[in-house]
């Protein structure tokens, strides 16, 4: 337990190192009292710092080679855990942003209003220093104690607290030294890049509104429109999430989902890249948010790098002396199923080798097709209905009656425990109004009575997703322990990319292995999962 007399609380106001202006620092005890800090001396603190937003400090302790607290508790992830919604489910506030959390602190003599928008803006602009805003800093600094203690009690009451503690803090703090450290980039290559995916956006965009005569736009917005254009339209209304999702399903037989995922990977791409350009012309510094899903997965939220499509992370490089090292789990998400379901039928089906493989042969004749008999299973076991699953296979064999057929035949009888399982967890969201991973990280439904069709669809979700976010971090946290001569430069949702020393590289990464199983098992203890090290650029 973090004792709250011990600790150190910051309010900051930083505008980004480019920007102008400087960060105002101001930093209180558990008697409330504030007084101005500099980095330096924020730099030297060991006691826990409980502030928000520590992100944006992180370029300024680097550009003047003060090394980062060791100890930050942010706000902002504790409230996420509490809340246990998506972003989704909010319009543009947010109960863990900082106007949310901080303005009840401001007394109405201050212009609320004002108060709201600097703090909003706070990352698009220096704060103006004046009299006026250093009194209401001050006041918020003041209350970021009692607003601690708060949310202390909050995440006892949910069961929330040791996750916090013992999970969230580590991995935030990890992320933190991530951020601080970079990842080297090749500019030159990423030029050539930029340009060859100007190409391929040009192109496809060409094919879909010249030669076919699709409004790209619309297609990339509308289901109902895009399934129109399709050689084998959808069925159901709620057959496919969103368009990105059919778009995914059918991009390797139908010519126009082909098109539109090159337009819009190229899109998304471009962004990347653009992004990853900043002042240090040699390095990429991305922010992560460790509560980046309400599932708890990391996200590089700037730039999206875990989003960086294969054939462009050919930019980035590695530091001298040290090799890259990008270590995967092999079917993630049936092998957590299977262990916390505790299904016999599963658990012998993942423990007999490579599922999907054996799967696309058993379904679609041929190993070839294991993508997108991944992306079916994942889609099923997230919530989707059976009926609706041989829209997946229809692309490969031909029409829909022979896809039902193989769909009823051969791929439901093998997971009719699964179904049970699956009922367990949505009785349990129906009954307590929340679901969530053996160690905490619940998400909450925001209506009672029945469950609705999505919302059965996330509860497996929660479950699954979130067991293998808690595995992550938990090997994260494992290796900054046992192994810190690995750097972690970007996890992915089920793999890590890491720098090791080059020197020792075959010692550490067959410790770094070990690391994954271990992890692994100490949460789902009926699997021995498969990891392996792989080519991060293919």
């Amino acid at each position: 337990m973090i004792d709250t007399q011990h600790c150190c609380f910051l309010f900051h106001h930083t505008p980004p190192t480019d920007f102008g202006g400087k960060p105002l620092l101001l930093i209180s005890g558990a008697d409330g009292k504030v007084k101005a800090a500099t980095l330096e001396e924020i730099s030297k603190i060991e006691r826990p710092l409980v502030t928000h937003s520590f992100t944006l400090l992180v370029d300024w302790f680097r550009n003047q080679t003060l090394p980062l607290p060791k100890n930050v508790v942010d706000l902002e992830v504790a409230k996420k855990l509490l809340v246990g919604r998506p972003k989704s489910d909010f319009d543009i506030q947010r109960p863990w942003d900082m106007p949310s959390m901080f303005q009840r602190f401001v007394h109405t003599r201050y212009d609320k209003k004002g108060v709201r928008a600097s703090l909003a803006t706070h990352l698009a602009k220096p704060p103006i220093s004046d009299f006026a805003n250093l009194r209401w800093m001050t006041v918020i600094a003041a209350g970021l104690g009692g607003l601690w203690l708060e949310i202390l009690g909050e995440l006892e009451v949910k069961g929330e607290l040791r996750r916090f503690l013992d999970v969230e803090v580590p991995a935030y703090n990890a992320m933190l030294a991530s951020q601080y450290r970079g990842i080297r980039l090749d500019a030159h290559c990423r030029d050539r890049l930029m340009q060859m995916l100007e190409d391929d956006y040009v192109s496809a965009h060409y094919q879909l509104a010249i030669g076919k005569g699709i409004d790209v736009e619309r297609a990339l917005a509308d289901l109902q429109y895009l399934s129109s254009h399709l050689i084998h339209p959808i069925q159901y209304a709620d057959e496919f999430a969103d368009v990105a999702q059919l778009i995914d399903a059918r991009k390797d037989f139908d010519p126009v989902c082909a098109l539109l995922h090159e337009v819009a990977n190229a899109r998304r791409n471009r962004s990347i890249l653009l992004r990853s350009i900043g002042s240090d012309a040699e390095f990429c510094y991305p922010v992560f948010d460790t509560m980046g899903t309400v599932t708890g997965r990391i996200l590089a939220v700037d730039p999206h790098l875990q989003h960086l499509a294969k054939k462009y992370r050919s930019m980035i490089r590695t530091r001298a002396g040290q090799k890259l090292v990008y270590v995967d789990y092999s079917q993630f998400e049936p092998n957590i199923m299977s262990s916390i379901s505790k299904d016999s039928q599963l658990l012998a089906l993942c423990s007999a080798g490579d599922l999907y493989e054996r799967m696309a042969v058993e379904l679609c004749g041929d190993a070839k097709y294991r993508k997108i008999v991944k992306l079916m299973f994942l889609a099923y076991s997230y919530g989707k209905q059976v009926s609706t699953l041989s829209d997946f296979l229809v692309g490969i064999l031909g029409t829909r009656e022979k896809s039902e057929a193989m769909i009823n035949e051969r791929f439901i009888p093998l997971f009719a425990g699964i179904e049970k399982w699956k009922l367990t967890v949505e009785n349990e969201l129906a009954m307590t109004g929340r679901i969530g991973t053996l160690s905490g990280n619940y998400r909450y439904r925001e209506n009672s009575g029945e469950l609705e069709a999505k919302e059965r669809r996330w509860a497996i979700s929660q479950v699954v997703q979130g067991t293998g976010s808690l595995i992550l971090k938990k090997l994260i946290n494992r290796l900054t322990v046992e192994l810190p001569e690995v750097a972690v430069l970007l996890p992915m949702h089920d793999a890590l990319l890491a720098e090791v020393p080059e020197k020792c590289a075959a010692e550490v990464t067959a410790v770094l292995l070990e690391c994954c199983r271990k992890t692994f098992k100490d949460i789902c203890p009926l699997v021995s999962p498969a990891v392996s090290e792989k080519d991060f650029f293919s």
